[in-house]
């Protein structure tokens, strides 16, 4: 199934379906990473001013998440982009940052011509940045400018 078939929503990210897939991607995490035991499950915050939080649905079935948080007029942080194990490869993330990229950012200084940065998963827990004039390294994370 491609990315065109799914369908993607802005959301609370504190809502149930946020909240489900956030706690998919930690139950995978913790099968990849050391974690510490009674470690807490990670919450959401809300959604900041100026932020935006997609999941994409198969139907009624959240499948796919992204949250984008503004830094500054020009800065913008990938947040919790994950896509469910067995839909992998289909787009999902691509399609939710082409969507970000398409929308009027209230935080965004007109003419800014910011673009996202290209993820592509090339195996789990270990993603491979596209080049990129837009993306940078902000100390331990990557932004998009």
């Amino acid at each position: 199934m491609s990315a065109s078939t799914y369908t993607i929503m802005e959301v609370d990210p504190q809502g149930v379906d946020a909240m489900a897939l956030l706690r998919e991607a930690a139950i995978e995490a913790r099968t990849l990473y050391q974690v510490a035991e009674g470690t807490p499950w990670p919450g959401n915050p809300p959604t900041p001013p100026g932020g935006i939080y997609l999941v994409a649905y198969d139907g009624a079935l959240p499948v796919a998440c992204g949250a984008l948080r503004p830094l500054d007029t020009e800065t913008a942080e990938v947040r919790r982009m994950y896509v469910l194990k067995h839909l992998r490869r289909a787009g999902l993330a691509r399609t939710m940052l082409r969507r970000w990229s398409k929308q009027p950012l209230p935080w965004a200084t007109a003419g800014s011509g910011w673009q996202p940065a290209i993820c592509s998963m090339r195996r789990c827990a270990c993603m491979r940045l596209t080049a990129s004039p837009t993306l940078h390294r902000l100390g331990s994370m990557w932004v998009i400018r």
